[in-house]
């Protein structure tokens, strides 16, 4: 049987065979959606695992995941809704099937949905690692879309970081590639909010470490992150950051830009960056408090 012929025939079973991250070693990702989800899903994952899963499409094609649930112990994590550092519990992401650190996209605990993730060939990776020490006792895991994606019109996809360029949804987050763990060098990434005009889009930046904590950003040289109202040629700066303090915004109107530039040395652990879609009728809430276990 040759590789498409077998790629078919996993496409058409792959319905027939629960989806859990420590039971499908291979899925063949197609145009057609599907779903992962952690063993146990919508109950508590178990403790003492380390499953890798693989997403792979035919040449050609990109590989996008988004979460439509996510709920992972984030201990020792932060009481105001910032990610853990991911010890015990979590769930790691990386661009192809090469497990090594270059590849790392991110590595996501805590009950904020990671962002929308998309490969730059054929493949990604996940892997579920928890402790065997510190058992879950009230954590559902996560549901996972993934589909294979085609640039069709020419139009890019990737904001440079490995993640959607363009951002629709209502809310969702954005983080430095590699996240908590150091950002590699040389990069050069965009993102754009679009919301409809009449709602406007709020920021909150959760955690913030951009060129080391005596950064510099004047004359945008070295590492730095710049945040715009608008998008294409009428985008205006509202700032340039680096550096360890939380960027604070207010109203930034319903189109939004973010750029991050990194230098050709990188090595610092980014950021995670959170947005919500504020319309007519809706109005915030505070941010969720992650619990802690042991």
């Amino acid at each position: 049987m040759n590789i498409a012929a077998l790629l078919t025939l996993l496409a058409v079973i792959r319905s027939a065979l629960p989806q859990t991250i420590c039971n499908s070693q291979l899925l063949v990702v197609t145009s057609s959606p599907g779903v992962v989800t952690s063993d146990g899903y919508p109950g508590r994952y178990p403790a003492g695992t380390d499953c890798t899963c693989e997403l792979r499409g035919a040449s050609g094609i990109v590989v996008q995941i988004s979460f439509n649930d996510f709920q992972v112990d984030s201990f020792p994590g932060s009481l105001s809704g910032a990610p853990g550092t991911c010890t015990h519990h979590y769930l790691e992401v990386y661009n192809g099937v090469d497990l090594s650190a270059a590849n790392l996209l991110g590595s996501f605990c805590g009950t904020r949905l990671p962002p929308t993730l998309i490969s730059s060939g054929a493949a990604l990776t996940l892997r579920f690692v928890t402790s065997p020490y510190s058992l879950n006792n009230r954590y559902r895991g996560f549901s996972i879309n993934y589909t294979a994606l085609t640039d069709i019109q020419g139009q890019a996809l990737d904001s440079g970081c490995w993640s959607m360029r363009r951002l629709t949804a209502p809310s969702g987050s954005i983080v430095s590639p590699g996240f908590p763990t150091a950002y590699p060098g040389n990069l050069a990434c965009t993102w754009e909010i679009v919301a409809s005009s009449e709602s406007t889009i709020m920021l909150q930046f959760l955690t913030f470490l951009v060129g080391g904590t005596a950064a510099i950003c004047e004359n945008n040289v070295n590492d730095y992150v710049i945040v715009y109202t608008g998008t294409g040629q009428n985008k205006v700066s509202q700032g340039t950051y680096c550096g360890w303090e939380l960027p604070q915004f207010m109203d930034l109107g319903n189109e939004v830009t973010i750029e991050l530039v990194t230098n050709n040395v990188g090595g610092f652990r980014g950021f995670f960056v959170t947005y919500t879609v504020i319309g007519p009728t809706t109005t915030t809430e505070p941010p969720p408090t992650i619990p802690t276990t042991t």
